[in-house]
């Protein structure tokens, strides 16, 4: 008889929202660098896309939204206020235990 297959617990779930809500952060903080002219060696236009992917993939709500072509020049008060929507979506989507157990890290 075929095994049932096994369902995450909320706990899991919950580590695999917080790991991916890092993740996003760490992704939006080094596009911001990036864009600042803070990093050592910039990124690639291929680096700068396959953020993009990710934070598509993991911050589903945003793809609801217009996506800018980051090839193009933008300012840095342009790129820090798309990082500032980037986080306030990913705060929305986290539960406040997900939100208090990222703070106490």
């Amino acid at each position: 008889m075929p095994r049932k297959p096994s369902e995450l617990t909320k706990r899991q779930q919950q580590t695999i929202r917080s790991n991916l809500a890092r993740s996003a952060s760490q992704i939006g903080n080094r596009l911001a660098q990036n864009a600042l002219g803070k990093l050592e060696t910039e990124l690639t236009p291929g680096q700068i896309k396959s953020c993009e992917a990710v934070l598509r993939h993991v911050l589903p709500a945003m793809q609801s939204t217009e996506v800018m072509d980051i090839t193009e020049t933008v300012s840095r008060d342009e790129m820090q206020e798309q990082l500032e929507e980037y986080k306030r979506e990913l705060i929305k989507s986290l539960s406040s235990d997900e939100i208090a157990r990222l703070r106490d890290q």
